[in-house]
């Protein structure tokens, strides 16, 4: 698997080792109830069934400063290979220090570029305005509005849907 390195951080895959440190930081309803996909509590069991998932079309990194995990970046296709959907956490504590955005733009131009996708999507729940600015911010545009299941809340959120083609990903990058 593919390792990214950016200014501060390193990209890099996620494995058994990481199982404590992700279980920790995802274990923050903070945290949790801004991924549709994730419960709370989390376990170190929800780790191993999420590690154990179909991997063949996901490129997923540890996001990882001075060696240390500090949340998750992704990107997931179905099958067909064209499209992916961009998704991503960080721990609680180091929110507020562009972390994540560094991040989310790796992952971005990873998924644009080498792994050849031609459309990204992804989403934010509605009041997640840190979310908000980070998919704005790498170009990505509005595209409508949906429901999701909240593993983490028990209950339905409404979610805000964005895209980024490969044509506006390069040209975004070209202006910066």
């Amino acid at each position: 698997m593919t390792c990214i390195a950016t200014e501060r951080l390193l990209l890099r895959p996620i494995g058994p080792p990481d199982l404590l440190p992700i279980a920790r930081h995802i274990n923050n309803l903070a945290v949790a109830q801004n991924l549709t996909r994730v419960v709370h509590p989390y376990y170190p069991d929800d780790f191993h069934r999420w590690e154990q998932r179909d991997k063949r079309h996901a490129h997923v990194f540890g996001i990882t400063l001075k060696g240390a995990i500090i949340g998750v970046v992704g990107l997931e296709s179905d099958a067909v290979g064209s499209e992916a959907e961009l998704g991503y956490w960080l721990a609680e504590a180091y929110w507020n220090q562009g972390l994540m955005s560094e991040a989310a733009r790796a992952a971005t131009d990873f998924g644009l570029g080498r792994a050849g996708y031609d459309r990204l999507v992804s989403g934010y729940r509605h009041g997640n305005e840190a979310s908000r600015r980070i998919l704005i911010g790498l170009g990505f545009r509005h595209t409508g509005h949906k429901s999701a299941w909240s593993f983490a809340l028990k209950r339905p959120v409404a979610i805000a849907t964005v895209e980024l083609t490969r044509r506006e990903g390069l040209r975004e990058r070209a202006r910066k």
